[in-house]
């Protein structure tokens, strides 16, 4: 029935009627948001206890293992045969989860279990980690482990210190020295033919991160030079060096 047709008292029913309604629906749109945010809360208390009793399980784990190490490197230390393996300090779980962690068994027939697990990080320098983070593209990683390399055939760091008549000096390359070799003499032009290629004010930040393995946050703390974003000029120097140098490289990394 159309609520034109209803009578007076009818129609303050059905408005009495609907105000209810819709309160009763606001009170359910309430406790169902309310409900969500004890759900939610009761979750995020689960994950919480569950990272505790994680935590309290390692602690736990770590202690027992401790204690067997002591033991174990007692015993040896007494030249009793025991489990060289316990004797081990072990790394963690984080960084076995590194890449740069690798496991190997090391045998020895004379050990109690027959061998152990020997744990190694590997030295990755600073252009394959920055290849592998996509900072640097197959081009570019290429341009600058062709100059790292040239740098290294160059030998401009000698591997001893030079002496003057009256004076002894550092070997820096800045002294200067002949190479021992016209494949060095080679390199050496390479470098400097290269570095033309480099903007100047970025080459000396360019240089610590390619030939010195020091990371971009570390030279930024440094850098002094007019680019605010250290990391943008490092990729600005790659790219130049790689347009200058590029029919240098091998045809795979072409363009």
């Amino acid at each position: 029935m159309p609520i034109e047709a209803m009578s007076g008292a009818d129609r303050v029913v059905f408005g009495a009627i609907s105000e209810g309604l819709a309160d009763y629906l606001g009170h359910v749109e309430d406790y169902n948001s309310l409900l969500e945010k004890l759900v939610q809360a009761r979750a995020a208390k689960t994950a919480s206890e569950q990272r505790l009793m994680s935590l309290l399980e390692r602690d736990a784990k770590d202690r027992e293992e401790e204690r067997r190490r002591r033991i174990a490197l007692a015993d040896m230390e007494a030249g009793i045969d025991t489990n060289v393996g316990d004797a081990l300090v072990r790394p963690t779980p984080e960084q076995l989860r590194d890449p740069a962690f690798i496991t190997r068994k090391v045998a020895a027939k004379h050990w109690a279990d027959g061998g152990a697990i020997g744990y190694r990080r590997l030295h990755i320098d600073q252009i394959t980690y920055l290849l592998s983070r996509g900072v640097l593209d197959d081009q570019t990683f290429a341009a600058c482990k062709w100059y790292r390399d040239r740098y290294e055939a160059s030998e401009m760091e000698p591997s001893a210190a030079v002496a003057q008549y009256g004076e002894t000096v550092r070997g820096d390359p800045v002294y200067g020295h002949l190479p021992r070799s016209e494949w060095a003499a080679e390199a050496r032009t390479d470098i400097r033919w290269a570095r033309g290629f480099i903007p100047a004010d970025v080459l000396s930040l360019f240089e610590q991160v390619v030939l010195r393995d020091v990371g971009i946050s570390e030279v930024a703390k440094q850098y002094r030079g007019p680019y605010a974003n250290v990391r943008a000029a490092f990729i600005h120097a790659c790219h130049k060096l790689y347009d200058g140098v590029s029919h240098r490289l091998e045809s795979r990394f072409q363009k």
